[in-house]
């Protein structure tokens, strides 16, 4: 009997696991000219962080510094707020793992299109020139896009050879 409680439980983990793991992967955010959709819902930044809720969980943790920082750690997401505010001002997706104390512990692993592009880690910076990506005017580490009422923000390793980081403001 102990064998086959063991065997269920362990069966039990890994379907639960499995569809986490789906959960996590299924993520899809989409970004074009008439904004923001993430998995085929329309989102307007700013948002309460509950609505993000909806699609993400609650975040891992919250840090609070110059602002709020809500982490979702399982899924390499990263909301700016104001401190003592539960409005989202900004999202930033991880596609390498991070050096900061806010850090997610995980990269994101969903779909990333801007326009029909997929983005990920391996983008390039003549892959974001040739999605009308500008270098920031402070860092040719960074690339901008104005696109519709967002402001996509990239970050490309030191060696300019990989996407770091996209971030998602209001314009």
């Amino acid at each position: 009997m102990k064998k086959l409680l063991t065997l269920l439980l362990i069966i039990m983990t890994l379907f639960f696991s499995a569809q986490a793991n789906a959960q996590i992967e299924s993520n899809k955010i989409l970004i074009d000219s008439t904004g923001f959709t993430l998995n085929n819902e329309k989102i307007e930044l700013p948002i309460e962080i509950e609505n993000l809720e909806k699609h993400f969980g609650e975040p891992n943790r919250i840090i609070k510094l110059k602002n709020d920082i809500a982490v979702w750690d399982n899924i390499g997401i990263i909301g700016y707020m104001e401190n003592n505010s539960d409005t989202v001002n900004a999202l930033n997706i991880s596609l390498k793992l991070g050096k900061f104390d806010f850090s997610p512990e995980n990269v994101y692993k969903g779909v990333i299109k801007i326009d029909s592009t997929l983005i990920s880690d391996t983008t390039s910076f003549q892959d974001l020139k040739n999605n009308r990506f500008i270098v920031n005017p402070y860092s040719d580490r960074i690339w901008d896009l104005e696109i519709g009422k967002l402001l996509l923000i990239s970050m490309l390793d030191e060696d300019l050879k990989s996407l770091i980081e996209i971030m998602i403001e209001n314009n």
